[in-house]
């Protein structure tokens, strides 16, 4: 695997478990190159790989470092950068920022399908018995999900 494939597989993992994406921006836009025809906007599964990307690279210690949950960048960021037409790079790394970038409706597949593989690993087959428990044939409301109250 090259270290693009792995830093990419490490984005999809860590933003679906620890539920955060990071960026940097500056002046309310975010970090944008142009590759070829496309634009792309990177961004990193941890706070750690973009304080090493700033570190690394002082021309982007002015840009500030963004924080979002999982859920509003799949249904905010990633909506307004589609409508631009706007790739995402994936935990781009070294001294040029290099790495994997994909569509945005690769990308928003992609995190749909782990979020739901990661939901399904989490849960239980069976239920645990406990004295709560209703008999046989009583009904039962699943557990809210995240988000529904």
């Amino acid at each position: 695997m090259s270290n693009a494939a792995a830093q990419a597989a490490k984005f999809y993992d860590q933003v679906t478990s620890g539920e955060t994406v990071f960026g940097l921006a500056e002046d309310g836009g975010f970090l944008l190159f142009r590759i070829r025809d496309t634009e792309v906007v990177p961004f990193w599964s941890s706070k750690s790989r973009v304080t090493a990307i700033r570190k690394r690279n002082p021309k982007y210690g002015k840009w500030t470092l963004t924080e979002e949950p999982l859920t509003d960048f799949i249904e905010r960021t990633l909506t307004w950068l589609e409508k631009d037409n706007i790739s995402i790079g994936l935990n781009w790394s070294g001294e040029r920022l290099v790495g994997y970038d994909v569509s945005v409706p690769e990308l928003r597949k992609s995190l749909e399908y782990r979020m739901k593989r990661r939901n399904l690993a989490n849960k239980p087959l069976l239920p645990t018995p406990t004295s709560d428990t209703p008999s046989a044939g009583a009904a039962v409301a699943p557990p809210p999900r995240n988000g529904d109250h």
